[in-house]
């Protein structure tokens, strides 16, 4: 079987997307703390998608930071919480730098 959009694999790395996403909105500082840590497996693939000639795997930092960026955006952006200079954003980000030497 071929993974598809509706494979079970690609279901389940949306439902955690989506799960990301409502723990982003609810707690940035916390996101951030699982992004870092889970955003490290390597070996680990959220979602599969497939085109004519391969299929592609996203690997879990992929996946939760495009849904942490696009929370961030959506509620600084569209929703008005609060202007981007009054943000604390910047203390908590700190925390991907351990990441990258990974």
């Amino acid at each position: 079987m071929t993974p598809s959009w509706t494979s079970p694999v690609t279901i389940i790395g949306l439902a955690v997307a989506v799960a990301f996403a409502l723990l982003c909105y609810r707690d940035m500082r916390r996101a951030l703390v699982v992004v870092t840590g889970v955003g490290a497996l390597q070996r680990v693939q959220i979602g599969s998608f497939s085109g004519q000639q391969m299929v592609q795997g996203l690997v879990p930092v992929e996946v939760l930071v495009t849904a942490l960026i696009g929370v961030w955006v959506l509620r600084h952006r569209l929703l008005g919480s609060r202007p981007l200079a009054r943000c604390t954003f910047d203390g908590p980000l700190f925390l991907l730098v351990p990441a990258s030497f990974l």
